[in-house]
């Protein structure tokens, strides 16, 4: 399985899904801005055993959502 790079292209927020059991991740969209990738993560929000993290131009997470 190929880790998928966390830190967003300059001035964008990485949007990943990571599956909580396996760990596999899927890169969803880099974003032109935070509430885009905030409404993207709401979408996926309810899908059983996944986490979506958004990631920063820094490789920082500041938001995790979903179930473990």
């Amino acid at each position: 399985m190929t880790k998928i790079e966390k830190e967003a292209p300059q001035g964008r927020w990485r949007v990943l899904k990571i599956h909580s059991d396996t760990g596999e991740e899927w890169l969803l969209k880099d974003c032109d801005t935070r509430k885009e990738a905030d409404k993207l993560s709401q979408e996926f929000s309810g899908e059983k055993r996944t986490r979506i993290h958004i990631y920063n131009d820094q490789g920082n997470n500041p938001y995790t959502i979903g179930e473990y």
